[in-house]
């Protein structure tokens, strides 16, 4: 009988160290994954976008040189145990890019919590994934030769565990109300431009740089 007794008692600790370990490796999983995403409120600027005026290459398509300049801000994990905000107009490393296309294109990811979830400071967050060229003329962009359609990755491009909570955001219903992909538009001009992307609770935004 004892040695049932103490079968029993060290299966249970087992049973506790078993499930400690699972829920320490999914939180600490849980805010790795949180560490490469931005929170956001009402406007935020993102990133300022340099696009230089259109190009024509010698064989005739489109092209631009496009620099991606981010706002250097505070990850979404670091923002759950602080209240600090990164300076206003410090950016992190600066990107230059070769864009194919007569429009730009540039965009990401967001998971939308449940509002409860609020109240842990766990807000709404996002993350720039993607920046490309593209062609206004549909028959033109459907017959593109090799080499004559650029599409960027940022920030790692998208992840697995956004594609997961994406395909499987019912299962997740306790956890997040929405999870979506969202991209913002911009024709060429023939003069240099310089916008701002502004992240929004509609989506991105490329948008003239508010003073």
């Amino acid at each position: 009988m004892k040695n049932l007794i103490k079968i029993i008692i060290t299966l249970t600790f087992l049973l506790i160290f078993v499930v400690v370990c699972f829920i320490s490796f999914a939180g600490l999983s849980f805010g790795a994954w949180l560490h490469t995403y931005r929170t956001f409120t009402q406007k935020d600027l993102v990133a300022v976008i340099e696009v230089e005026g259109l190009q024509i290459s010698e064989d005739g398509y489109e092209y631009t040189n496009v620099k991606y300049k981010p706002i250097k801000d505070s990850s979404a994990l670091t923002k759950i145990f602080s209240s600090r905000e990164a300076k206003e107009g410090e950016y992190t490393q600066e990107q230059e890019f070769k864009i194919y296309g007569d429009q730009i294109e540039v965009g990401g990811e967001f998971v939308k919590f449940n509002d409860y979830w609020n109240l842990f400071n766990l807000k709404n967050i996002y993350k720039v994934t993607r920046l490309e060229g593209d062609y206004s003329d549909a028959e033109k962009a459907s017959n593109l030769p090799t080499g004559k359609r650029t599409v960027i990755a940022l920030n790692g491009g998208t992840d697995d565990t956004w594609k997961f909570l994406q395909k499987r955001a019912d299962d997740f219903g306790f956890l997040v109300d929405s999870v979506y992909g969202n991209f913002s538009t911009k024709f060429i001009q023939e003069e240099d431009q310089e916008y701002g992307l502004y992240v929004t609770e509609d989506g991105f935004i490329l948008d003239d740089l508010e003073e």
